[in-house]
């Protein structure tokens, strides 16, 4: 499938970032990002704003990708009148649309949350790719986690260090 940027229905220009990754688990993982980023982690961060408004997973054939909103940004109404407010879509201005830089950004933000799960629960294993916690933070364990952060970030081989059901299960 070639991958390209898109315009929807509605006229809007999206930019699709292929994963690499497939299935329920992945799919989970990868919300599981933009939901701390927008209500856990970074709830209340302006910063973080900047990104998970613009950004959706979707399926698209056997794929999952990251769908990007293609403009610069987007205003806002404020309460009172002449108070509107401009939000920058930081991974099209910041990160310049870049698919690499994208999938290096929100694999950056998958290991940031699982570190901070592991320290919260205070496991000894740590941020290992044979780590089995389960997350509570993120869908499935750590192991499972680890796979997704490598695949994004387009790591050479690693698949031979899990079991093959896991790259089976997760990748596209």
């Amino acid at each position: 499938m070639k991958w390209k940027k898109l315009v929807s229905e509605s006229g809007k220009k999206k930019l699709i970032v292929p994963t690499g990754l497939k299935g329920d688990k992945a799919r989970e993982i990868l919300d599981s990002i933009i939901g701390q980023m927008s209500d856990g982690m970074w709830e209340n961060s302006p910063a973080m704003e900047h990104y998970w408004r613009f950004i959706n997973v979707e399926k698209i054939g056997k794929e999952l990708a990251f769908v990007v909103d293609g403009t610069q940004g987007e205003w806002e109404a404020g309460s009172r009148p002449g108070n509107n407010h401009f939000t920058e879509n930081y991974f099209m201005t910041k990160l310049g649309g870049k698919e690499d830089a994208i999938k290096q950004f929100m694999a950056k933000k998958l290991k940031a949350i699982a570190k901070e799960e592991i320290k919260d629960e205070q496991d000894q294993l740590g941020w290992y790719r044979n780590n089995e916690m389960e997350s509570g933070y993120l869908a499935g364990t750590i192991s499972d986690v680890y796979f997704v952060y490598e695949t994004l970030l387009g790591r050479s081989g690693y698949q031979k260090k899990y079991p093959r059901f896991m790259a089976d299960e997760l990748l596209a």
